[in-house]
Protein backbone atom coordinates (compact mmCIF):
# COMPACT_ATOMS: atom_id res chain seq x y z
CA UNK A 1 0.00 0.00 0.00
CA UNK A 2 1.48 3.39 -0.95
CA UNK A 3 2.57 5.57 1.94
CA UNK A 4 0.21 8.48 2.38
CA UNK A 5 0.53 11.79 4.13
CA UNK A 6 -2.84 13.31 4.86
CA UNK A 7 -5.03 14.95 7.42
CA UNK A 8 -7.63 12.68 8.94
CA UNK A 9 -10.28 12.38 11.56
CA UNK A 10 -8.59 10.24 14.19
CA UNK A 11 -10.69 7.12 14.46
CA UNK A 12 -9.05 3.82 15.24
CA UNK A 13 -11.84 2.06 13.37
CA UNK A 14 -11.19 4.02 10.16
CA UNK A 15 -7.52 3.18 9.65
CA UNK A 16 -8.22 -0.23 8.18
CA UNK A 17 -11.53 -2.08 8.12
CA UNK A 18 -9.71 -5.44 8.07
CA UNK A 19 -7.31 -4.71 10.90
CA UNK A 20 -7.87 -5.78 14.49
CA UNK A 21 -5.86 -3.49 16.74
CA UNK A 22 -5.15 -5.80 19.65
CA UNK A 23 -1.85 -4.13 20.50
CA UNK A 24 -1.71 -0.32 20.57
CA UNK A 25 1.27 1.74 21.75
CA UNK A 26 1.18 5.50 22.37
CA UNK A 27 4.00 7.95 23.09
CA UNK A 28 3.66 11.43 24.56
CA UNK A 29 1.12 10.50 27.26
CA UNK A 30 2.51 13.13 29.64
CA UNK A 31 2.42 15.86 27.01
CA UNK A 32 -0.20 18.40 26.03
CA UNK A 33 -1.57 16.71 22.89
CA UNK A 34 -0.74 13.15 23.93
CA UNK A 35 -2.33 13.55 27.35
CA UNK A 36 -5.51 14.88 25.78
CA UNK A 37 -5.53 12.03 23.27
CA UNK A 38 -5.27 9.42 26.04
CA UNK A 39 -8.06 11.04 28.03
CA UNK A 40 -10.38 11.15 25.04
CA UNK A 41 -9.66 7.58 23.97
CA UNK A 42 -10.38 6.23 27.46
CA UNK A 43 -13.52 8.37 27.76
CA UNK A 44 -14.78 7.54 24.26
CA UNK A 45 -18.30 6.14 23.94
CA UNK A 46 -17.42 4.42 20.63
CA UNK A 47 -18.04 0.68 21.32
CA UNK A 48 -14.98 -0.30 19.30
CA UNK A 49 -12.68 2.01 21.24
CA UNK A 50 -14.26 1.07 24.57
CA UNK A 51 -13.01 -2.47 24.09
CA UNK A 52 -9.40 -1.37 23.60
CA UNK A 53 -6.54 -0.98 26.03
CA UNK A 54 -3.51 1.21 25.44
CA UNK A 55 0.16 0.78 26.30
CA UNK A 56 1.88 4.06 27.15
CA UNK A 57 5.60 4.82 27.01
CA UNK A 58 6.54 7.06 29.95
CA UNK A 59 9.85 8.22 31.38
CA UNK A 60 9.30 8.23 35.15
CA UNK A 61 7.71 5.90 37.73
CA UNK A 62 5.75 8.82 39.21
CA UNK A 63 4.12 9.59 35.87
CA UNK A 64 3.38 5.92 35.33
CA UNK A 65 1.69 5.63 38.72
CA UNK A 66 -0.44 8.72 38.12
CA UNK A 67 -1.63 7.37 34.78
CA UNK A 68 -2.44 3.94 36.21
CA UNK A 69 -4.31 5.35 39.20
CA UNK A 70 -6.43 7.51 36.90
CA UNK A 71 -7.15 5.22 33.96
CA UNK A 72 -6.96 1.84 35.68
CA UNK A 73 -7.06 -1.26 33.51
CA UNK A 74 -7.57 0.72 30.30
CA UNK A 75 -3.84 1.49 30.16
CA UNK A 76 -0.52 -0.19 30.81
CA UNK A 77 2.65 1.83 31.33
CA UNK A 78 6.11 0.99 30.01
CA UNK A 79 9.17 2.86 31.25
CA UNK A 80 11.64 4.05 28.63
CA UNK A 81 14.46 6.57 28.33
CA UNK A 82 13.12 8.34 25.25
CA UNK A 83 13.39 8.55 21.48
CA UNK A 84 17.18 8.19 21.41
CA UNK A 85 17.02 4.59 22.64
CA UNK A 86 16.45 3.11 19.20
CA UNK A 87 17.23 -0.48 20.19
CA UNK A 88 14.52 -0.42 22.84
CA UNK A 89 12.09 1.22 20.42
CA UNK A 90 12.63 -1.39 17.71
CA UNK A 91 12.24 -4.26 20.15
CA UNK A 92 9.11 -2.77 21.71
CA UNK A 93 7.50 -1.65 18.45
CA UNK A 94 7.80 -5.16 17.02
CA UNK A 95 5.05 -6.25 19.44
CA UNK A 96 2.34 -3.84 18.24
CA UNK A 97 -0.30 -3.46 15.53
CA UNK A 98 -0.66 0.32 15.82
CA UNK A 99 1.68 2.96 17.20
CA UNK A 100 0.62 6.56 17.71
CA UNK A 101 3.72 8.73 18.03
CA UNK A 102 2.73 11.98 19.73
CA UNK A 103 6.19 12.57 21.19
CA UNK A 104 8.80 14.96 19.83
CA UNK A 105 8.73 15.24 16.05
CA UNK A 106 12.34 16.38 15.90
CA UNK A 107 14.23 13.10 16.49
CA UNK A 108 14.39 11.23 13.16
CA UNK A 109 16.22 8.14 14.41
CA UNK A 110 13.65 7.48 17.14
CA UNK A 111 10.63 7.89 14.88
CA UNK A 112 12.17 5.74 12.15
CA UNK A 113 12.92 3.05 14.75
CA UNK A 114 9.16 2.66 15.30
CA UNK A 115 8.77 1.80 11.60
CA UNK A 116 11.67 -0.63 11.79
CA UNK A 117 10.05 -2.40 14.73
CA UNK A 118 6.68 -2.54 13.03
CA UNK A 119 8.36 -3.97 9.94
CA UNK A 120 9.78 -6.76 12.11
CA UNK A 121 6.28 -7.50 13.36
CA UNK A 122 5.01 -7.57 9.79
CA UNK A 123 7.74 -10.01 8.78
CA UNK A 124 7.02 -12.30 11.72
CA UNK A 125 3.31 -12.61 10.89
CA UNK A 126 2.99 -14.19 7.46
CA UNK A 127 -0.41 -15.57 8.44
CA UNK A 128 -3.27 -14.31 10.57
CA UNK A 129 -2.76 -15.59 14.13
CA UNK A 130 -5.04 -18.59 14.60
CA UNK A 131 -6.04 -18.54 10.97
CA UNK A 132 -7.75 -21.42 9.20
CA UNK A 133 -4.96 -21.93 6.70
CA UNK A 134 -6.54 -19.73 4.05
CA UNK A 135 -3.12 -18.34 3.19
CA UNK A 136 -4.23 -14.73 3.54
CA UNK A 137 -1.34 -12.47 4.60
CA UNK A 138 -1.64 -10.65 7.92
CA UNK A 139 -2.49 -6.96 7.57
CA UNK A 140 0.47 -4.62 7.82
CA UNK A 141 0.78 -2.64 11.07
CA UNK A 142 0.30 1.11 11.25
CA UNK A 143 2.23 4.13 12.49
CA UNK A 144 0.38 7.39 13.03
CA UNK A 145 3.07 10.07 13.30
CA UNK A 146 2.15 13.53 14.59
CA UNK A 147 4.18 16.26 12.92
CA UNK A 148 3.63 19.95 12.15
CA UNK A 149 2.61 22.32 9.39
CA UNK A 150 5.97 24.13 9.42
CA UNK A 151 7.26 21.20 7.36
CA UNK A 152 5.42 22.76 4.43
CA UNK A 153 6.14 26.42 5.11
CA UNK A 154 7.72 28.79 2.63
CA UNK A 155 10.08 31.62 3.62
CA UNK A 156 8.77 34.90 2.21
CA UNK A 157 11.32 37.02 4.14
CA UNK A 158 14.46 34.91 4.31
CA UNK A 159 14.12 32.48 1.44
CA UNK A 160 11.71 31.46 -1.29
CA UNK A 161 8.12 32.75 -1.24
CA UNK A 162 5.43 30.52 -2.75
CA UNK A 163 2.20 32.47 -2.11
CA UNK A 164 0.14 30.61 -4.72
CA UNK A 165 1.03 27.12 -3.55
CA UNK A 166 -1.87 25.03 -2.22
CA UNK A 167 -1.42 21.57 -0.72
CA UNK A 168 -4.03 18.89 -1.34
CA UNK A 169 -4.39 15.72 0.71
CA UNK A 170 -5.54 13.88 -2.40
CA UNK A 171 -2.12 14.59 -3.96
CA UNK A 172 -0.07 13.36 -1.04
CA UNK A 173 2.76 12.04 -3.20
CA UNK A 174 3.31 15.54 -4.58
CA UNK A 175 3.59 16.82 -1.02
CA UNK A 176 6.06 14.06 -0.19
CA UNK A 177 8.16 14.75 -3.29
CA UNK A 178 8.31 18.45 -2.40
CA UNK A 179 9.41 17.65 1.14
CA UNK A 180 12.17 15.34 -0.10
CA UNK A 181 13.43 18.03 -2.47
CA UNK A 182 13.26 20.75 0.18
CA UNK A 183 15.12 18.53 2.65
CA UNK A 184 17.96 18.18 0.16
CA UNK A 185 18.21 21.97 -0.06
CA UNK A 186 17.52 22.98 3.53
CA UNK A 187 17.20 20.26 6.19
CA UNK A 188 14.72 20.92 8.99
CA UNK A 189 14.62 18.31 11.81
CA UNK A 190 10.83 17.98 11.99
CA UNK A 191 10.58 17.55 8.22
CA UNK A 192 13.60 15.24 8.28
CA UNK A 193 11.68 13.05 10.72
CA UNK A 194 8.54 13.03 8.61
CA UNK A 195 10.39 12.18 5.41
CA UNK A 196 12.27 9.42 7.24
CA UNK A 197 9.15 7.64 8.53
CA UNK A 198 7.26 7.97 5.24
CA UNK A 199 10.23 6.67 3.26
CA UNK A 200 10.76 3.81 5.70
CA UNK A 201 7.09 2.89 5.51
CA UNK A 202 7.24 2.83 1.72
CA UNK A 203 10.27 0.56 1.74
CA UNK A 204 9.03 -1.88 4.39
CA UNK A 205 5.31 -2.05 3.63
CA UNK A 206 4.35 -0.61 7.01
CA UNK A 207 1.35 1.71 6.79
CA UNK A 208 2.48 5.20 7.79
CA UNK A 209 0.28 8.27 8.13
CA UNK A 210 1.95 11.55 9.11
CA UNK A 211 -0.37 14.29 10.28
CA UNK A 212 0.84 17.86 9.86
CA UNK A 213 -0.95 19.74 12.62
CA UNK A 214 -1.33 23.52 12.79
CA UNK A 215 -0.60 25.44 15.98
CA UNK A 216 -2.85 23.85 18.62
CA UNK A 217 -4.22 25.83 21.54
CA UNK A 218 -6.89 25.53 24.21
CA UNK A 219 -6.98 23.82 27.59
CA UNK A 220 -5.61 20.29 27.55
CA UNK A 221 -7.41 17.33 29.09
CA UNK A 222 -4.41 15.24 30.15
CA UNK A 223 -2.95 14.75 33.60
CA UNK A 224 0.24 16.74 33.22
CA UNK A 225 0.40 19.60 30.70
CA UNK A 226 -2.84 21.57 30.35
CA UNK A 227 -1.41 24.37 28.23
CA UNK A 228 0.15 24.13 24.77
CA UNK A 229 3.90 24.28 24.15
CA UNK A 230 5.19 27.82 24.49
CA UNK A 231 4.86 29.49 21.11
CA UNK A 232 3.18 32.85 21.57
CA UNK A 233 5.72 34.40 24.01
CA UNK A 234 8.68 34.03 21.59
CA UNK A 235 6.61 35.64 18.85
CA UNK A 236 5.69 38.54 21.11
CA UNK A 237 9.31 39.00 22.23
CA UNK A 238 10.36 39.08 18.58
CA UNK A 239 7.77 41.73 17.82
CA UNK A 240 8.84 43.80 20.84
CA UNK A 241 12.48 43.54 19.85
CA UNK A 242 11.85 44.77 16.32
CA UNK A 243 9.50 47.48 17.54
CA UNK A 244 12.09 48.82 19.99
CA UNK A 245 14.59 48.97 17.18
CA UNK A 246 12.11 50.78 14.92
CA UNK A 247 11.94 47.90 12.47
CA UNK A 248 8.89 46.75 10.58
CA UNK A 249 7.22 43.61 11.95
CA UNK A 250 4.79 42.96 9.13
CA UNK A 251 4.54 39.30 8.06
CA UNK A 252 7.09 38.02 10.55
CA UNK A 253 5.05 34.89 11.20
CA UNK A 254 1.91 33.43 9.69
CA UNK A 255 0.46 30.30 11.32
CA UNK A 256 -2.83 28.46 11.11
CA UNK A 257 -4.27 27.64 14.52
CA UNK A 258 -6.62 24.89 15.73
CA UNK A 259 -8.38 24.80 19.07
CA UNK A 260 -7.90 21.51 20.89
Amino acid sequence: MPTEQRSLHLSLTNLSPKMSFNRILITGATGYVGGTLINRLVASSDPTIQSLTFDLLVRTPDAAEKLRSTYGKRITTILWSGLLDTSFIISTASQYDLIINVGSGFIPSGAEAFVTGLAERKSSRHRHPGGSGSGAPAPAPWLLNISGCTNLADKPLTGVAEPDRVWEDAKSHEVYAWEVAREAESPYPQRTTEVAVLTAGEKTGVNVVSLNTPVIFGEGEGLFKLTPPVLAPPLFWNILYHSQHHETVHNLFIFDCQRL
